[in-house]
């Protein structure tokens, strides 16, 4: 199947499409790699013609060697490797990646992220039936949007693609799921690299209507991120900044503290370690330090500085805190809370262990009356906000991760105080005008049915998100 996929017909499928660009099996060390890359060479031809870039596929330690001078010749754009290659070569390289060893200091400008998450609801187990979920019994949802906001802050200005291939468990012609893979990576500002079950290929093959409709589904998906490329360079609002290396022994913690606190809605922006002096907490009611180490003295002396101007201040246990007066509160069992000026710190009193705790607390200190956004029968659903920086324009995106299909009765409540909205759904070329009404010094919105995928733009009254 996969020399009938390389027949240069098999291009009409990209005719009037956005997809502009193949990754293609190029070299594995093998004795058929010649043969293979021969059998390439009129499909390249062909889509070259058609303005399609191709990235050779460069598996093996030292295949490069002659795998990328005979790739330029064929006319490859670009070979992933999944190692540094051993000299510079003319041909661009794209690292691949896995999520555990992401070269963020690297100096390549585009990384093919592989061990992702398939998006949709699923439960994972500890030791066999023993399942994993919080006491609320609130439905567990996968998704890459919190990694993608890491990466974006630990790789900044890296392009990211993320790897992720359909399971075997999906239904045949499944096309939610496929959208829902662009879509999840699409909002966080990533692409996610398309794979195809070998079922829907086949179906492609043989013109079955089934798999052309999930295609075109799947295309129409992607288009429409397309013409919405300008939310790409929008920003994340937050009430909240979480601070930690994310590397070594504090990444998997901090990783699923940020996790979590997506499941919970909480809006937030990431500060690595590192950058915490450079970066602005400017309208932050709160920032929360996951790292074990405590920090130097100068940052230190930013963070007190932001407590003081009524900020709220999470800290790990390492940290000694004489400052301040200390008061009780609902979270005494767990925290010292101290006030310092017209603010307030919290020190753990015990290393923390549960992130499903830790995100719930830093929640309930930060207080839902800081909520950016609220959603009510959110079900399965993340949400993420952003605005634009150079005008006064707001997002809201809502991804519904059910496997059911559709999404009903769900109402978003949000600071913003523009009482009118433009929705835009994954089917509509235009967006429709949607009335909110006052709640709370804030706004309701009664949401329409929608399947998969939502977005709310305002364009003014998003002051409080910035």
């Amino acid at each position: 199947m996969l020399q009938a996929w390389h027949d240069p017909e098999r291009l009409e499928l990209l005719r009037g499409t956005p997809v502009n660009c193949l990754i293609v099996d190029w070299a594995a060390g093998q004795p058929d790699d010649l043969a293979q890359q021969t059998s390439l060479l009129p499909f390249i031809k062909a889509g070259r013609e058609r303005g399609i870039s191709f990235v050779g596929e460069v598996l093996g330690k030292g295949v490069e060697e002659q795998a990328i001078p005979a790739g330029l010749q064929a006319g490859l754009s670009a070979v992933r490797l999944e190692e540094p290659p051993t000299r510079p070569y003319t041909l661009p390289v794209i690292l691949r990646s896995p999520r555990s060893k992401v070269p963020w200091n690297s100096n390549f400008p585009l990384l093919s992220i592989t061990e992702n998450h398939w998006p949709g609801t699923g439960m994972t187990t500890m030791h066999g039936d023993v399942a994993i979920a919080g006491p609320t019994g609130v439905p567990w949802v996968d998704s890459n949007g919190w990694f993608l906001l890491q990466a974006h802050q630990l790789g900044k200005g890296k392009t990211f693609w993320m790897e992720i291939d359909p399971p075997d468990s999906l239904p045949a012609h499944d096309s939610p799921n496929y959208c829902l893979a662009v879509a999840d990576c699409q909002v966080y500002g990533s692409r996610w690299v398309i794979a195809l079950d070998d079922n829907l290929k086949l179906g492609m093959m043989r013109k079955d209507s089934k798999a052309t409709r999930l295609w075109e589904r799947l295309v129409a998906t992607v288009s429409f991120f397309k013409e919405h490329e300008d939310w790409g360079r929008f920003q994340p609002a937050a009430s909240l900044a979480v601070t930690s290396d994310f590397r070594g022994e504090d990444e998997d913690f901090a990783g699923e503290v940020l996790n979590l606190l997506s499941r919970r809605h909480v809006q937030y922006k990431i500060i690595e370690r590192s950058r915490i002096l450079s970066s602005s907490l400017e309208g932050l009611k709160a920032l929360a330090w996951v790292d074990t180490a405590e920090p130097n003295s100068e940052s230190r002396a930013m963070l007190f500085a932001f407590a003081r101007r009524g900020g709220l201040l999470v800290a790990s246990p390492s940290w000694g805190v004489s400052e301040g007066h200390v008061v009780g509160s609902d979270f005494s069992d767990r925290y010292e809370l101290r006030t310092v000026g017209l603010g307030r710190v919290a020190v753990a009193k015990q290393e923390w262990q549960d992130p499903y705790q830790v995100a719930g607390d830093i929640h309930l200190m930060l207080s839902r009356r800081n909520d950016l956004v609220r959603l009510y029968n959110p079900g399965t659903t993340n949400c993420y906000c952003s605005f634009d920086p150079t005008s006064p324009t707001g997002l809201v995106q809502i991804l519904d991760y059910s496997p059911s299909g559709t999404t009903d009765f769900v109402t978003l409540w949000t600071q913003v105080r523009n009482r009118s909205a433009r929705l835009w759904t994954l089917d509509a070329k235009h967006p429709i005008d949607l009335a909110g009404s006052s709640a709370e010094e804030a706004v309701e919105f009664n949401l329409p049915d929608f399947s998969l995928y939502l977005a709310l733009e305002f364009q003014s009254g998003v002051s409080e998100w910035k």
